[in-house]
């Protein structure tokens, strides 16, 4: 069910995306902190997604999210994440998951 919304999520992203992208992120910061296994590639998917409206945003709320997060998964997932930044972005990101 949770995989099924993100997918709308995503999906809905096409349409005043930038009116919803902290809804966005306040929707899915609970799961990107404790990251599902059986919900990481949706999440994946999404996160690429929010890369092309605003990678900027998206590193940011990334690099939040693993800084208050002790889960593995979420590391694992930002680290599957990282290739969808440009070359600045990919520095700062790696640089906050050490």
């Amino acid at each position: 069910m949770v995989a099924l919304g993100l997918q709308g999520v995503r999906a809905s992203l096409g349409v005043h995306s930038d009116k919803l992208l902290p809804s966005v992120f306040r929707l899915i910061s609970p799961l990107i902190q404790d990251v599902d296994q059986d919900l990481s590639k949706e999440l994946e998917h999404l996160i690429k997604a929010l890369v092309s409206v605003s990678p900027t945003e998206t590193s940011y709320f990334l690099k939040q999210s693993v800084s208050i997060s002790e889960n593995k998964g979420t590391v694992r997932l930002i680290k599957q994440c990282v290739a969808f930044f440009d070359d600045e972005l990919k520095k700062e990101l790696r640089a906050s998951l050490r």
